[in-house]
């Protein structure tokens, strides 16, 4: 496997500054590295849980290490399958590993040379003063003084190493509680973000340190090696973080961080050949792995809108800032689904878990926002969240506008009555267990999570003619004021069938199966009309806007996410003749065409798709898989991982019948290995459109 990977390896000649950076992580821990034009190297150092008081995911900040002349005709490599980016400079005879340990909470800089030289290290801060915020999106056009973060602390050290934090002693929780009509919320559930305190700690061999945000060689070495050390907690007072940072004891063992990463790319896999077009896939859908990899075992689920790699600085009034991403601090579910549609399909379960647990977190608080709003059971996850689940104050008043505010329903159109999100995470859930038999995931995650939200629905909308009538909705955030859209159908139907199938022969459950067969046959069936003569799914069964207000294909969510139609169901034609009369073809950012084409067989459209959209990448930076912005922010998550899927699906499908090659090029040779349901794996190669499988 080494070999193979080999050849996705990404080389960086030159000084180009942050333009050429590539990046790092061990699943929460994370930096962006690159060679500046004095030939200094830079880590831009984030951490999955490091939130500010406002809930933005910040940077803990960039060191910068320059080791004297031994760098004047560098090259950094990014070597994908150890997880691991080497820089060299064959000239004067110095290499350096720089790599987020695997199994310990540090990024580590290990280095020798041919010559002696000496060493320096210095952090650059730029949250060195109170600042009003003004991207944070959840608390935009609330007032200022409610939108202050803080200045970072650097600590004046005993020894010889660098110490600074971030500590959050205010909160926008209480003001966000109240803000949203949930004030009898706000001593029953706890504040994630006061006192939660983020930093790190840099040290090195031989390494004396000048002031508190500097370090230098005592003498000139051959080899060394600089640790920093990061940590996130809630912490009593900035004393006790300074203790816990100091006591974490870091047992480096390289070997061990490759074979996590070894292990991790040797698991599942695809592997392109045939042609250029192929190679560019191939890379795109490893790099992205990798990507997700980096940032996907930490606190909190992937952030969309630039993961936590972000690096286009941006001023908002003071300074330049390394923290700013479109979109701010809230999670869209449209968006943040993608990248774990793709994680379940390529088999990447462990790095699911951040996503399932920040749903069981913020449910009870769910729970008692819909008692507190609408009086009656269930859950109603809006599509736009915070960190806390609830709707964002931004949202909640749209554009500051609090006349326009119904108790319980956002102001904002795009968002005010968008339920499918949490239907489509229940389906997950459910698929998940599907795949992986986790009993106890099934149990105490996709169970509670499933009815709850099917409880809302029960609850929440009246009959007409004894079948749900869903009404006021809307499908997605395009036609925003409609009844009886296609994906809360489409939704309700698979995930009903799903939960009956999975428990119907389980007698603890018998009143869940009946509670779920109730809803499927009180669920509406979905609208078909006709378009230029042809029979094609609505995205609604009637508007009340006769115009949308976004790009998403929602009469194709019976397609994906919920497999209702596709290759061998019942009426492909129908599914087929709504996707070529589709309103929207834009392919990149969370447009999902590519992946309606894979399923439904059509092998032509979804390769053109794959192939233009894993080529397109920013043009401002080298790393190949460094996506966007497209809508949302650079490096855009929902790209890579939309286009991985639609390849997923073009290899394999698993939903009833497993189908291998139903929707893979001839002139493309696939090598793989991913998962199936109950815990199967299929593995082999496609070559001339036939499948070979592994022996």
């Amino acid at each position: 496997m080494r070999e193979i990977y080999s050849r996705y390896s990404v080389r960086i000649d030159g000084a180009d500054g942050i333009g050429g950076l590539l990046p790092i992580g061990n699943g929460d821990i994370c930096a962006n590295v690159w060679i500046d034009p004095d030939y200094s190297l830079n880590l831009l150092v984030s951490k999955s849980d490091a939130l500010s008081e406002l809930t933005r995911t910040l940077k803990l900040g960039i060191v910068k290490i320059s080791f004297g002349d031994m760098i004047k005709n560098p090259a950094i490599e990014l070597v994908v399958y150890d997880g691991v980016v080497e820089l060299a400079d064959r000239h004067t005879g110095f290499f350096a590993n720089i790599y987020v340990d695997a199994n310990n909470p540090c990024i580590c800089v290990d280095y020798r040379s041919e010559h002696k030289t000496d060493v320096n290290v210095e952090i650059i801060n730029w949250r060195d003063r109170e600042l009003v915020c003004t991207s944070s999106y959840h608390m935009e056009n609330t007032p200022e003084e409610q939108r202050i973060e803080s200045a970072d602390v650097f600590v004046n050290t005993s020894d010889d190493s660098l110490l600074w934090y971030h500590r959050n002693m205010t909160s926008c929780f209480e003001y966000t509680l109240r803000n949203l009509d949930l004030e009898n919320a706000i001593n029953k559930f706890n504040d994630p973000i006061l006192n939660l305190t983020f930093g790190a700690l840099v040290y090195g061999d031989g390494l004396i340190k000048t002031d508190e945000k500097n370090l230098r060689s005592q003498a000139v070495v051959n080899e060394g090696s600089i640790s920093i050390v990061c940590l996130a907690e809630i912490a009593e007072s900035a004393d006790l973080f300074i203790k816990h940072i100091r006591e974490i004891k870091i047992q480096k063992n390289f070997d061990l961080h490759k074979k996590w990463w070894n292990d991790f790319f040797s698991r599942y896999y695809i592997i392109l050949s045939g042609n250029r077009d192929a190679e560019v896939v191939s890379r795109g859908y490893i790099l992205q792995k990798y990507v997700n990899a980096c940032a996907g075992r930490g606190r909190y689920p992937i952030k969309f809108n630039g993961s936590l790699f972000t690096a286009e600085d941006y001023d908002y009034g003071t300074q330049m800032n390394y923290d700013y991403r479109r979109w701010g601090a809230p999670y869209w579910i449209q968006n943040t689904r993608l990248i774990y549609w793709n994680m379940l399909y390529s088999g990447d379960f462990e790095l699911i878990k951040p996503f399932f647990n920040q749903m069981m977190e913020i449910l009870p608080l769910n729970e008692f926002s819909v008692r507190e709003y609408f009086n009656h059971r269930g859950i109603r996850i809006p599509e736009t969240y915070s960190l806390f689940g609830t709707h964002t104050n931004h949202c909640y008043y749209y554009l500051g506008n609090r006349d326009r505010a119904i108790k319980g329903e956002t102001s904002n159109p795009f968002t005010r009555w968008h339920y499918n999100g949490m239907l489509e995470i229940a389906y997950m859930m459910l698929e998940y267990y599907r795949f992986t038999n986790d009993e106890k995931h099934l149990k105490e995650v996709a169970i509670p999570f499933t009815v709850r939200c099917l409880e809302f629905f029960d609850e929440h909308f009246e009959r007409r003619e004894e079948k749900l009538y869903i009404y006021p909705s809307q499908c997605l955030e395009t036609w925003q004021n409609c009844a009886n859209d296609a994906p809360n159908i489409a939704g309700l139907k698979a995930v009903t069938l799903a939960l009956i199938e999975m428990l119907e022969n389980d007698g603890d459950y018998a009143d869940i199966i009946e509670f779920a067969k109730r809803i499927y046959e009180e669920t509406p069936e979905l609208t078909i009309v006709l378009k230029d003569g042809e029979r094609v799914i609505s995205p609604y069964q009637e508007t009340f806007i006769p115009y949308p207000e976004n790009y998403e294909n929602g009469e194709l969510y019976p397609v994906f996410p919920y497999r209702l139609y596709g290759i061998g169901k019942d009426d492909l034609n129908l599914a087929v003749n709504t996707f070529h009369k589709r309103l929207f073809k834009d392919i990149q950012g969370w447009q999902q065409n590519a992946t309606f084409a894979a399923l439904l067989g059509l092998t032509d459209e979804a390769q053109r798709i794959i192939v233009e959209n894993f080529k397109s990448s920013h043009s401002d930076f080298k790393f190949p898989a460094f996506w966007g912005p497209n809508f949302d922010w650079s490096p855009d998550q929902t790209h890579g991982n939309q286009n991985s899927l639609a390849l997923i699906f073009m290899i394999l499908q698993c939903d009833g019948d497993i189908r291998i090659n139903p929707a893979f090029p001839k002139e493309w040779t696939a090598e793989f290995r991913l998962p199936a349901p109950d815990g199967k794996i299929i593995s082999g190669k496609i070559k001339n459109g036939e499948y070979y499988p592994s022996i």
